[in-house]
């Protein structure tokens, strides 16, 4: 049964009204009240179950959250996430509606708003991509527990434009950044976004093929753990899990069961619904590809 209609797009007018007190606030309201806003705006996105819905809504999000940034002279880390993000999942949720060039300008945006929400605590660690390694991995072991949502939106903005840019060896040797990044999440929160950590550690073990240090069996164990640690209820654990590593190895019946899976389980899931509508619809078409793919 689908979700209901309500989600980002019947909170637009409070969102709205928000912004304009937030703007003539005081400082320590406006963090209080723009991180509150933060928060409830990514819950009322994850637990959407409307795709469609959510990528026509995220425009004005986007403009609103800009805005937001925009009109406070230090805005909090909180609000930066949330752009970044938003920018993200937007890149997602278009898939083939967009052109290369307007993906990569969406990542990039999501990747510097990411930075600027995680350079605020750790400007010790910034720009992350020329710090010393060294330094780099002692910065991360102080991390606080409250500061995971920032070390994970980097992780997962920077690892998009990797991806993007796979070509580039650049980007690639920032690989064992990000690893840090997730690795810091998971030893602090195993569970942290029902396994959304083990599940990027899983991507990125898959990034390369094995022969330029790729792991498929490193790959394999974070994904099951990430199904595991949210009871099976994170769709896209299995689904990157069939397109990473079962057409990796042409394990078909791995990847048919996986996907049939996915297919059959419940849409609905706390902070996961998004996701799953979009796992979902993914498996549908991996599906589709099968007999062509595993000849």
């Amino acid at each position: 049964m689908p979700g209901p209609r309500w989600g980002a797009s019947a909170l637009l007018p409070s969102l709205l009204l928000s912004a304009t007190v937030l703007l003539g606030a005081c400082s320590t309201v406006v963090e209080r009240r723009v991180n509150g806003f933060a928060d409830d705006l990514g819950a009322a996105i994850r637990n959407q179950g409307d795709s469609q819905l959510v990528a026509e809504s995220l425009p004005t999000l986007l403009l609103l959250t800009e805005g937001m940034i925009a009109g406070s002279e230090a805005p909090p880390p909180g609000l930066h996430r949330s752009a970044a993000d938003l920018y993200g999942a937007y890149a997602q949720l278009q898939g083939e509606n967009l052109a290369d060039e307007r993906r990569a300008q969406l990542l990039y945006k999501a990747f510097a708003h990411a930075q600027r929400a995680f350079c605020q605590p750790f400007a010790k660690l910034c720009p992350p991509q020329q710090v010393a390694y060294d330094q780099w991995q002692a910065g991360l072991g102080e991390a606080e527990r409250e500061q995971l949502p920032l070390l994970f939106t980097l992780a997962s903005s920077w690892l998009a434009l990797i991806e993007l840019e796979a070509g580039d060896w650049n980007r690639v040797a920032q690989l064992p950044r990000v690893r840090s990044l997730l690795e810091t999440v998971a030893a602090a929160d195993e569970g942290y976004g029902d396994g959304a950590a083990q599940l990027y550690l899983g991507a990125l073990a898959t990034l390369l093929p094995p022969a330029l240090g790729g792991q498929p069996e490193r790959a394999r164990a974070h994904f099951e753990r990430a199904i595991e640690l949210s009871a099976g209820r994170n769709l896209m654990a299995k689904v990157v899990y069939a397109e990473r590593y079962a057409r990796a190895l042409f394990d078909r019946e791995l990847h048919h069961r996986l996907l049939s899976e996915v297919l059959a389980a419940p849409l609905e899931a706390d902070g996961l619904t998004l996701m799953n509508s979009v796992a979902k619809r993914r498996a549908r078409a991996l599906l589709a590809e099968e007999n062509d793919f595993f000849l």
